[in-house]
Order: C-alpha cells, then sequence, then structure tokens
C-alpha cells in the first residue's frame, strides 16, 4: 500500500522567469501567462482527490496554490521553509550579469555549489537540509492519502534528490518547468516517480 501521494507543483510563470532573472527569496508574484498556467493546472488536478495542500509564503507559490484551490473552500497552509534558495545579491539578476559582475564567486559557486552560497545567499547543502525537513513535515499524519506541495524549482528538485537518492549537485538534472507537476508514491521501501514535470495541461 502507498503511505502517502506526493504530487509537486512549481509555481507558475513570473515576468524575472521569462526574462531570466534569478528570483530567490524576493517576492515576485505571478504574470498574467502564470495565473492563466495555474487556471490549466487547476482543470487537469480536478481528477485527483488532494487531503492536504501545503504551499511556499512566497506569492507566486501562494497564488498558484489558491488558484487551484479556487471553489474548493480550503485554505493552503502556507510553510515558508518551502521557499526558493537564497541567491543573495544575485537575486534580480540574469546570468550574463553575475557573470559580468560576480566572475571569481560564480565560478566558485559553479564548480562546488554544495558548499559554496551566492554572496549572502545559501547553499545547496543549506537548501537540501530544510527541504528534507519539511518533506517529513508535509507528509507527517498523511498514511494513505494525497499531499499537493506548491513550491519553488529548488526546494523541489531537492526533495526529489533526496528520495531518489541522487547527489544534490545533480538537481539541475530534474526539470521542473513553471505550472509544472510531478507525481510520487512514497512507499515504506522507498519512492516511485509516476509523473515528471508534467506540462500537458498548458
Amino acid at each position: 500500500m502507498v503511505s502517502v501521494r506526493l504530487l509537486l507543483v512549481r509555481h507558475g510563470e513570473t515576468v524575472w522567469n521569462a526574462n531570466q532573472r534569478y528570483q530567490g527569496q524576493r517576492d515576485v508574484p505571478l504574470s498574467p501567462e502564470g495565473r492563466r498556467q495555474a487556471r490549466q493546472l487547476r482543470e487537469r488536478l480536478r481528477r485527483e482527490t488532494v487531503h492536504a495542500v501545503y504551499a511556499s509564503d512566497l506569492s507566486r507559490a501562494r497564488e498558484t496554490a489558491e488558484i487551484i484551490l479556487e471553489g474548493s473552500g480550503v485554505a493552503p497552509t502556507l510553510v515558508p521553509e518551502l521557499r526558493e534558495m537564497s541567491f543573495g545579491a544575485w537575486e534580480g539578476m540574469r546570468h550574463d550579469e553575475i557573470e559580468a559582475a560576480y566572475p571569481e564567486q560564480l565560478r566558485a559557486w559553479i564548480a562546488d555549489p554544495v558548499n559554496v552560497a551566492p554572496p549572502g545567499g545559501e547553499t545547496l547543502a543549506s537548501l537540501f537540509e530544510r527541504s528534507v525537513a519539511v518533506l517529513g513535515r508535509v507528509t507527517a499524519g498523511h498514511d494513505g492519502q494525497t499531499v499537493l506541495v506548491v513550491a519553488h524549482g529548488g526546494p523541489l528538485r531537492m526533495i526529489l534528490c533526496h528520495l531518489l537518492e541522487v547527489r544534490p549537485e545533480l538537481y539541475w538534472r530534474l526539470g521542473l518547468r513553471p505550472a509544472s507537476l510531478t507525481a510520487v508514491d512514497l512507499y515504506p521501501e522507498g519512492a516511485i516517480v509516476g509523473v515528471l514535470n508534467d506540462t500537458c495541461h498548458l
């Protein structure tokens, strides 16, 4: 028997996503396109019986969850630990801008993102630790149930790395597009990913 069915949703698109800017923990809202994506995702999820919903408290994730839950009478439980990785001074910048302004720090981070943080930001080790901790929190008490988690690419990838026993530094191999759905069945023996980065509803 499945212990928990976990539905992992990345928030809808923002203007910064479209412009390829590092968002991190900056509270960037959904764009009109992101809201449209969230509404389409709501239709996709109508076939699921969801028992609990947890979301990052950043507005792009919170609003995605609220749109998904519209008309249900249910509000998401907001969990600050589900926030995106902090990129510190790099938030709001594109990769080419970071490369020009912080070349040495960027090289060091790329070489060892697990232990090296962006200036004023956090390491992958820190993100991994809090993501694994929050996974335990959102699945506790939900045996035999379906749990929806609406968050960001960083923590969702770390949760998947943990469940699939993948080294955190390989997180980039797991593609998670805006408004994508990933479904994982958690058994006592381990996790089975049934759906990864599903965007067919878009």
